[in-house]
Order: C-alpha cells, then structure tokens, then sequence
C-alpha cells in the first residue's frame, strides 16, 4: 500500500518553473510515501533505454550541513521503460525533515552521456501527531550505498578465492617448469649432435651464392626506393608496393580549385574550402608566422586581401588572428569568424567535411625551412589520417625533394614554368607529377604524350572554363581552375530575348549545373524580354541537353490574375528529339531553354528551379 502522487516531467532545455506538487508527506509514512513520474519530450513519451539511470535529488534547509542544504539522492525504479515512468519510494530517515522538499531529476545514459531533465518540483513533510521520536535526519543519502557495499563483499570473496587458485597453479607452474628444463636441455644435446653431423658451405661459398645481410635494404631505403645496389625481402617489398595505393582510382580528369571556390568566396577562406562541391580537390597555399604556425594564404604581404599590412611571414600567429579578409566574392555575406585567416589544421578539417582531396602548396616565398617546420606538416596530416589522401605541391625543388623524404608515397606536384628534359628526369627519380602554367606554348599533346610515356601524370594550373574540354581531350590528368566548373560542370549563360538578371546579389544568376552524373539543374532568374510563347530564355551547353525535349514547370511573378502573386508557366528543355521536325514541338528550340504556356501572365519577374536527367 502507496500514498502516490504522479507528475509529468517535460524533458527540454528551457528552465522551466518547479512544479508545486501540493503533496504532502508525514513523518508517520514509512516505506509507503511514493512519487511517480512520467518523463515527456517533444510531446511524446520518452521511453528509457536499458541500462539508464534516473537519479532524483531531494534537497531541503539543514542546521547541519556545511552548505545549510542537506541533499538525499535516490536511483528511480523504471516503472515502464517504453513510456517513460519512473518511481521513488521515500526512505525513513527523510521522514524526520519538516518543511519544504526541492526535487529534481536526472538521466545518465548507458553510453556515459547524462542531461538535467530541467524537471523541477516541489512537496512537504509533516510530522505525525503519533511520532514522539523520529530519528535524527541525514543530511546526505545516496542510494547506491547497499549495491556497492553488496558488491565490495562479493569482490573479496572473489579475492580470497582467487589467492587459492594462485596458490595451486604455482605449485603446478613449477612442477611444469622443471619438466620444460629437462626437455630443452635434451633437445640442446640433439641440436649440438645433428650439427656436428651436418656438411655446411665455406664462407667463400656462402658470398657467391647468398645475400649478406648489409647488402638487405633497411626500412628507409626501401621507402624511398633510390638504391640501385641492395635487395629487399619479400616482406618489405609487399609493404612498399601496397603502401603506395594511397590515392583513389579516378577516370577523369582530377579537377582542383584553385585557392578554393574562389568564384563564390573569397580566396583561400574557411567558407571557400567547405563550399568546394565540384572539384575533385581545393588547393591551398600555406605561409608560416614567426612563431612557426601555419596559415592559408597566397600573398607574400597582406595588403590586397586583408585589413593588415606588411609581409605575412613577419607577423606572430596572434597578430595573424587579430587580421580579417575585406575582399573577394561574397566577401559581404560571410560573418565575422569566416573573415578569419584559416590555418592550416582548419583547411584540413573543411576538406575532410566536404569530402575532396587537400592540394596543399607550401610557400615559394621562403626556401630555407627548418626540419623541424617541415615535420610539423607531415605531423599535422598524419594526425587527420591524411597522409596518403592528400597532395603536396610546391615551386621549389629542393623543398618537395625533402617532403619526399618525409612522405614516400604521397602523390606531389612540381610546378613548373617550363619544360626541360633535366625537369623530366628529376620528376622520374622522385615520382613528382610536373605541372606547367597551360598558357604557355610548350604546353601541347606531344609534352603530355612524353610525361605519360615516362609513366606520370600531368597537371596544368589555372585553366579556365573554355579550355576545360581542350585539355581533358588532351589526356591532362590533373587541372586546377579559378572557375566554378570542375568535376561537376558549371555555367552561367548569356540572356537572351532581352531577358536581364533579376536581382542577382541576393537571388543568383540564372545557372546551368550538374548536381552528380546525368542530373542536371537550372535555375532562371530573369525580369524584361518578351512574353509570348517560344521566346529564347538562353542556350544549353552541350553536357546539359537532354535526349529528348522537356516540358516542365516554373512559376512567375503576376499582377494578373486576382488572387495570385506567382502563377504557374511551362517552360521548354529543347533536347535532341527537337531536331526531327516530325515530331518536334515548333515552340521547343534544340539546346535552348524556352518560353511556354501562361508565360502571358508574367508582370515582372520569373525566378524557379528545373531539375532533369539527360
């Protein structure tokens, strides 16, 4: 037999107002004084999972206790764990307090997270007219003490029967040694028999027949693969091999943006970074500050991107913290924080969340870096499991020839202005993949046929948008780019029909993307031009135009039609069934976007999204 009282305890992170329960407890009721809960979250029950804990603190005014608050913590019984109902049965020594009971509850998961339910409650206790004496209260009382008592018998019982276990399996552990002993020594005496006995090669036979051993490549030497003159083990050459299929199996060209999405963001910006969606890479340059942290940024001064000035490399990291980017595209829209020079650990982090490859250029602008600067980069990408999943490129010679050293198996780029047979020949030796400036002439399909020849890949660097397809025909592996389009193609196309942007800054530019292969989206965003029906919207390019002719819908802005602000309009996706003339739509132009039905109705703007497979 209970006296219960039940509350529903809303589970969320707003503080909320304790519940006055209006219960009230007397002295007298032993072992029946019962509080229920229902837990609730999001207006649904909160059912509890195996092996949670829901603490409940009492708290009440103490004479005796250092904080004038004595406190009495019980472990709830789950009462139903799918809805969510737990109970306390109050314990006697509590029944001894008279006055006002604070109450709140708590939740410790089985996976060491725990929340404040911010369930807050309250209720009172009285004394019984029949209690003369009630003993004297605690000011603390926690719950778990039996259970942990319980268990701190059942441990040294464990413990004194383990000291028996101990004792015997020592005394069958020396019987067994002796019985080894006995057995080695016998089989010494056999060894020492059988070699006595054996016919063995001179020490002149054995160097014409067998490797010494200081002619076995160590650790090092077979990373690095440079000695002609010493073998490797079976071993070593299976975990040299398959430890250089670090780089994934692409078969396109590797698109790289150039200092990140920069057509969006502003250059080498976190936001640049975590924005890069089309590429298969985003590059990045990397400066040190006087104090030997590493940061993202291009410029040997800060003058052009930032509101700083001076060279980048005279400054400390916390002058360098202190700076904000002020320019570049979107420069406007990013908030404070994303104004802030990345280093280099961030650049990291925003490749890993969007998913593409680091191209990481160290700084021309110095070429005297110490070991210990070196190191610190391959330590920063060991320690975000990059080592053999990023790119490392850099002008200065010397400089990727020590990273080699450090990162045998990473994929790296030596820029380059011009060929030379000598620049081929050190690329070899190092397995760097030689990337040339694309404008200029030695640039042709015998330079990339030669470096395919010679077994590596080729890269070019800042291509743009109109020479994409050139140089991908051309067999270039890898192109890094300024433009939006890379892996996933990007265009914006020219109006037409006297069609205009339509608030570009805030609403976009009408757009022809693809979203993965074979998923096309176009987002038209226009004012002016005419209205009728057939009228050019703008041309598709060619990765854009569907098999067959489309017609899908959109909406406009009208003043037209009573009671509607945006009216429905078809719109045209002329595909390569328009170029049968019997059967193609007269309306519907082959590699264009054009006007449809109820196009009538438009009064200002058109601004809608068409999505399509090719």
């Amino acid at each position: 037999m209970f006296k219960t009282n039940e509350e529903i305890i809303i589970i969320q992170a707003k503080a909320t107002t304790p519940i006055p329960t209006g219960v009230v407890f007397w002295s007298h009721d032993k072992g029946t004084a019962r509080l229920i809960f229902q837990l609730k979250k999001d207006g649904l029950n909160q059912s509890i999972s195996e092996g949670t804990i829901v603490p409940v603190c009492l708290e009440f005014n103490s004479e005796t206790a250092e904080t004038g608050r004595g406190r009495h913590i019980y472990h709830a019984v789950i009462e139903d764990a799918i809805n969510g109902i737990v109970s306390i049965v109050l314990e006697d020594n509590i029944l001894g307090y008279v006055g006002r009971v604070d109450g709140s509850i708590y939740i410790e998961l089985p996976d060491t997270r725990s929340l404040d339910t911010a369930g807050r409650f309250t209720f009172d206790i009285n004394r019984s007219p029949i209690d003369e004496d009630i003993p004297e209260l605690e000011d603390y009382y926690y719950a778990g003490f039996f259970d942990v008592n319980k268990q701190y018998v059942e441990i040294n019982a464990k413990i004194d029967s383990a000291k028996v276990d101990l004792d015997n399996a020592v005394k069958d552990a020396n019987f067994s040694l002796d019985t080894k002993i006995t057995e080695v020594e016998n089989r010494i005496q056999q060894s020492v028999k059988e070699f006595e006995d054996a016919d063995f090669y001179s020490k002149n036979e054995s160097k014409e027949m067998f490797v010494e051993r200081s002619d076995i490549s160590d650790k090092d030497t077979a990373e690095t693969a440079v000695s002609e003159n010493v073998v490797m083990t079976p071993y070593s050459t299976n975990t040299s091999v398959f430890k250089n299929y670090g780089q994934p199996f692409t078969a396109a060209t590797k698109f790289i943006a150039h200092r990140g999405n920069n057509s969006f963001y502003p250059e080498n910006s976190i936001a640049a970074f975590e924005k890069t969606s089309r590429h298969w890479g985003a590059e990045t340059d990397i400066q040190l500050t006087t104090d030997g942290k590493w940061y993202c940024f291009h410029d040997r001064t800060l003058d052009r991107m930032t509101n700083g000035t001076g060279n980048f490399m005279d400054k400390t990291s916390i002058e360098i913290e202190a700076l904000r980017l002020d320019t570049g595209n979107g420069i406007s829209t990013l908030s404070d924080v994303e104004k802030k020079i990345p280093t280099f650990d961030q650049y990291l982090n925003a490749c890993l969340k969007a998913r593409i490859v680091p191209v990481i250029e160290i700084t021309p602008l110095k070429t005297d870096f110490t070991d210990a600067q070196l190191d610190s980069i391959v330590t920063t990408i060991r320690r975000k499991g990059l080592l053999n999943k990023c790119v490392i490129i850099c002008f200065t010679y010397e400089v990727l020839v020590k990273m080699r050293q450090r990162m045998p198996s990473t994929v790296m780029h030596w820029l380059i202005s011009e060929y030379s047979e000598e620049m081929l020949q050190k690329c070899v030796i190092n397995n760097f993949v030689p990337s040339f400036d694309y404008s200029k002439a030695s640039v042709n399909q015998a330079l990339i046929d030669k470096i395919h020849d010679a077994g590596l890949e080729c890269g070019l660097w800042t291509v743009p948008y109109s020479d994409h397809q050139k140089y991908t025909d051309m067999g270039v592996d890898n192109i890094t780019t300024d433009s939006a389009s890379g892996n996933l193609r990007y265009f914006e196309p020219a109006l037409r029909s006297g069609m205009l942007p339509n608030n570009a800054n805030l609403v976009g530019p009408t757009y022809i993307e693809e979203t993965s292969n074979g998923e096309i989206h176009i987002r038209v965003n226009v004012t002016g031009g005419q209205n009728d029906v057939g009228i050019y919207i703008c041309a598709l390019e060619s990765w854009a135009i569907p098999r067959h002719s489309l017609t899908l819908m959109g909406y406009v802005r009208s003043t037209k039609v009573t009671g509607l602000t945006f009216v429905p309009v078809s719109v045209g996706v002329g595909g390569y069934s328009a170029n049968d003339s019997s059967i193609a739509d007269a309306n519907v132009k082959f590699g264009y976007l054009t006007t449809g039905t109820n196009w009538e109705q438009r009064a200002t703007y058109a601004t809608f999204d068409l999505f399509y497979r090719i």
